[in-house]
């Protein structure tokens, strides 16, 4: 009868020492009114402006805000006599003793004496070693250290209750404490690790509710988003799983991140199945597909991905993807899907190149294309955009003939007279250059390209004294260098007799710079002709073929004085470049050369307009006939002329083996 009576008055005392030692922990701790201000320890995302849609249930009924844990308080004594279980074999003097120090250092914890508080905790613990209420001792000696500010005591008392309490409830109630005072720190993953391994360590965890809310609610606090991941991933197969998962997704949504929710709700559906918002998650994936299917803007590509012209079908279609990520980086909110078809080789299957357009046209409901890559399918798409109407990019084809009869139709591309219009600006303009030698290769192309040289030249203000050309097969170079009025040494000692010995002089020449228009295995046999027949003091001039460290290579020190022009340069240190890249790098384990690059401007043009809001295919011409000031990874664009977007070029030269960025400058 005794043991009866004892029985009962000891549940009696648990019972309300439970209740007044957790009344003051809600007090006390974060989920209660922190009374120490701390120091923000890991950077938390700023209160949410973005109202969630109407149409899109996110569960806020289920996962209420609580900045309190006042429901904590409700354990029956039955649950907390679970954790604190007590043997039989202690006297009840030593058992009067142990609690009698409990309630002495709670009552000088509620007068804010923690010195007090933790002398008597100490005390129990070390005279009563195998107390049955040492977990309860530990929490509030741990709660008294991060009220003095020995957070690192306050932890290591969490740590050993955690590590000592066999009873999975009491380990789940300190984990619970030991995130609460994480979360006073703004230690937010530390926290969200803490609460969770409270969630997914018993079943039987009180609270749940709350636990649940808190993982949730806290989760979308977390920046950046890789943390959350993270927390995904590790707690994937526990307790705490779903609702992280649950947290991704109204995060997403929150955020307008549309692809990354519904990934998420998809992976939710797949690995949760049996749990109890699978309804919920389920409706939701379908909402989200609807927002997705009403906002989505589709950009027809038309590339040849296959045969003669695959690989540069390719690479330009590589530069559109890079273009595409980086959009959706920058704005998740925007929906945008690339549509593509393989139209071959035009030469071969004209047909095709028209199917397959009209074919886009017609069944995806485009808002422009980008492409081709040749002049061929040039003619042919470009007649169908103009016909049809929607805006058209071509990225290249330098041959494809442009004017301003095309209303649609716009090229973003390198041909010859850019490169020589930039170079002989850059030289004429810089060092006042007037007179001017050309080498060049005797064929139909070189020849077609000298009257264009000549046109420019004059334009600019300058002129050709000099132009020799060379066969093909040429590999001595003599005649051409004596036409360029070139002297050996011997010939140099006879003309100039006395002159010649003087250690700067120079052969008078008619022109103060050679433009070398070659190939670079014919560059690499010219040049060192150059000084060999005393050519010397003049600037080497080239296009884009001379961007080829072969040159750099095998010509030496004869190409100090050369400057030349290109498109693209993957060395560059602007940031715009250095990302393209780094991420093309990335992903495609090379360097991206000039058809990579037009691919990704081409892309981004179209994809700058969107950003902008133009969702219509006029609209988008309209962007495009009127842009100014665009930054791409081949220069800034100022503009179009005979539709062509007027863009700056790279003068480059080499340095030490390598090819050096000079400046920019529009052709």
């Amino acid at each position: 009868m005794k043991f009866k009576e004892n029985q009962f008055v000891t549940n009696l005392i648990l019972l309300l020492f439970s209740y007044c030692f957790l009344t003051s922990c809600g007090q006390n701790l974060p989920f209660g009114k922190i009374e120490e201000k701390v120091a923000p320890k890991e950077k938390v995302a700023p209160k949410e402006k973005v109202v969630p849609r109407k149409t899109l249930s996110l569960l806020e009924g289920e996962f209420k805000r609580e900045d309190s844990w006042d429901n904590f308080k409700t354990l029956d004594s039955e649950t907390r006599a679970k954790v604190i279980q007590r043997t039989s074999g202690e006297t009840k003097d030593e058992k009067r003793k142990d609690l009698f120090l409990l309630d002495k250092a709670k009552i000088s914890f509620k007068k804010n004496n923690f010195k007090a508080s933790i002398e008597n905790l100490q005390i129990l613990e070390k005279e009563f070693p195998n107390s049955d209420i040492l977990t309860e001792s530990r929490l509030q000696l741990a709660l008294a250290y991060f009220k003095i500010g020995e957070k690192k005591k306050a932890y290591s008392k969490l740590e050993e209750n955690i590590k000592k309490e066999k009873s999975p409830i009491g380990r789940a109630i300190s984990f619970a404490f030991l995130g609460r005072i994480y979360e006073s720190e703004n230690k937010i993953s530390k926290a969200l690790s803490s609460y969770a391994k409270a969630f997914s360590i018993s079943d039987k965890v009180p609270n749940k509710r709350q636990l649940s809310s808190k993982i949730v609610n806290l989760s979308e606090k977390l920046i950046p988003p890789y943390r959350l991941v993270s927390l995904i991933n590790k707690f994937k197969g526990e307790n705490a799983g779903p609702y992280f998962r649950i947290a991704m997704i109204r995060k997403s949504i929150r955020k307008k991140k549309f692809k990354t929710a519904l990934a998420s709700t998809r992976i939710f559906l797949k690995k949760y199945p049996k749990n109890k918002y699978i309804s919920e998650i389920s409706s939701l994936e379908q909402k989200i597909k609807n927002i997705l299917s009403k906002k989505l803007l589709k950009v027809g590509v038309l590339l040849p991905l296959s045969g003669k012209n695959g690989k540069d079908g390719e690479k330009i279609y590589r530069g559109i993807q890079i273009a595409l990520n980086h959009l959706l980086e920058k704005r998740p909110d925007l929906q945008v899907e690339l549509s593509v078809r393989n139209i071959g080789s035009p030469k071969e299957r004209a047909g095709l190149t028209e199917k397959k357009t009209y074919e886009l046209i017609n069944n995806t409901k485009v808002i422009g294309l980008i492409g081709p890559v040749y002049s061929p399918a040039a003619k042919i798409i470009s007649e169908i955009s103009e016909k049809e109407k929607y805006p058209l990019i071509i990225p290249y084809a330098p041959n494809f003939k442009m004017d301003n009869k095309k209303r649609w139709i716009f090229r973003n591309t390198l041909n010859n007279k850019m490169q020589i219009s930039a170079i002989f600006n850059y030289v004429i303009n810089r060092f006042r250059l007037r007179r001017f030698a050309l080498v060049h290769a005797s064929n139909p192309e070189e020849n077609e390209k000298k009257k264009d040289y000549q046109k420019i030249v004059s334009k600019l203000g300058g002129y050709f004294t000099k132009t020799v050309s060379f066969p093909m097969s040429a590999t001595d170079f003599r005649p051409q260098m004596l036409s360029l009025g070139g002297l050996s040494d011997k010939q140099l000692r006879v003309k100039f007799a006395r002159l010649s010995r003087h250690k700067n002089f120079r052969i008078p020449l008619g022109y103060e710079g050679i433009l070398i228009s070659a190939k670079a295995d014919k560059i690499i046999l010219v040049v060192p002709e150059l000084p060999f027949y005393n050519i010397k003091g003049v600037l080497l001039l080239g296009d884009r073929k001379w961007n080829n460290t072969k040159i750099a290579k095998h010509a030496g020190s004869y190409i100090k004085n050369a400057f030349f022009v290109d498109g693209f340069l993957h060395s560059s240190k602007k940031e715009i470049v250095k990302r393209f890249v780094f991420d093309y790098e990335k992903l495609y384990r090379k360097k991206p050369g000039l058809k990579e690059a037009l691919g990704y401007d081409s892309a981004k043009l179209v994809f700058s307009a969107i950003e902008k809001g133009k969702r219509s295919k006029l609209d988008i011409r309209e962007y495009l006939k009127n842009i100014t000031n665009f930054e791409g990874v081949t220069g800034k664009i100022k503009g179009i002329k005979r539709n062509d977007f007027i863009r700056q070029l790279y003068i480059l030269k080499f340095s030490k083996g390598k090819v050096r960025e000079v400046d920019m400058i529009y052709p």
